[in-house]
């Protein structure tokens, strides 16, 4: 199992975020089964019946893994579907979090607005 791997499933476990910068599931996609497998982008585009663009638009971080890649994908590699839609949540998540993350350091909890108004 890559480092990258391990960290993104000790990830989803405790619910926070790796200290390594996010990977995209492109990346994990290649280096975690095509690599180690010996299939090429061709190989693996011609099994799930898609073309041969998309699957290396994903490995180049170009392309997002859709829902129904993460089907085809999961089905071929014989494992479960919620492992590729897992995958791409997360980085799309972690996309979003340092996009705004200024934003989201202003923003006080609903918690906090209540106590602040009854003192």
């Amino acid at each position: 199992m890559s480092i990258q791997r391990k960290l993104l499933r000790e990830a989803f476990q405790t619910g926070g975020r790796p200290d390594l910068a996010p990977v995209h599931p492109g990346e994990l996609l290649k280096e975690d089964f095509l690599d180690p497998l010996g299939i090429s982008q061709t190989q693996l585009a011609q099994a799930i019946g898609v073309p041969i663009n998309r699957i290396n638009e994903i490995v180049k971080g170009k392309r997002n893994i859709s829902p129904e890649t993460a089907w085809l994908l999961a089905e071929y590699f014989d494992m479960s579907v919620e492992y590729w839609s897992n995958i791409q949540q997360y980085y799309d998540l972690c996309q979003a979090h340092a996009v705004i993350a200024n934003k989201l350091a202003q923003v006080r909890p609903h918690a906090q607005e209540m106590l602040s108004q009854r003192a």
